[in-house]
């Protein structure tokens, strides 16, 4: 796992399939609205059925995205709150398997294969481009 931070804040964590550990691991801290974790089981485990119980958020916050490839590559720059680019000059390079979780500043992709696949998940709800970004 790896994490992209600027002036001490926590702009992105993400990592590789190849990456996930045995058991559960909760990568994120807590307090944040987008949490997720890896699970890597044996066969036979079982997850005992559930229901998650309803809660009201409250969150001010910049929107979360997580992004997993599926198929090809994509090159991701990561910005800061100014818009300032905090990623190498070739930015991040994210292949099929490879996940990203995006807390703040800013993000852009240029695809690198034909084609691109990927997940956006993202806290809901989605109120159209000119409410929800902001493009620099």
């Amino acid at each position: 796992m790896f994490e992209v931070t600027s002036a001490g804040v926590l702009l992105a964590q993400g990592g590789s399939l190849s990456g996930i550990r045995p058991g559960r691991t909760f990568v994120c801290d807590e307090g944040k609205p987008m949490q997720w974790g890896t699970f890597r089981y044996p066969k036979g485990l079982e997850v005992r059925p559930h229901v998650h119980k309803e809660r009201q958020f409250r969150y001010t916050a910049p929107k979360a995205e997580m992004f997993v490839v599926l198929q090809g590559r994509m090159q991701v720059r990561v910005y800061n709150a100014q818009k300032v680019e905090i990623t190498a000059p070739d930015g991040l390079v994210m292949g099929a398997g490879d996940f990203l979780c995006c807390y703040a500043g800013g993000h852009g992709f240029k695809m690198l294969d034909e084609p691109t696949v990927f997940l956006e998940i993202g806290l809901g709800p989605y109120n159209g481009v000119e409410n929800d970004k902001e493009k620099f």
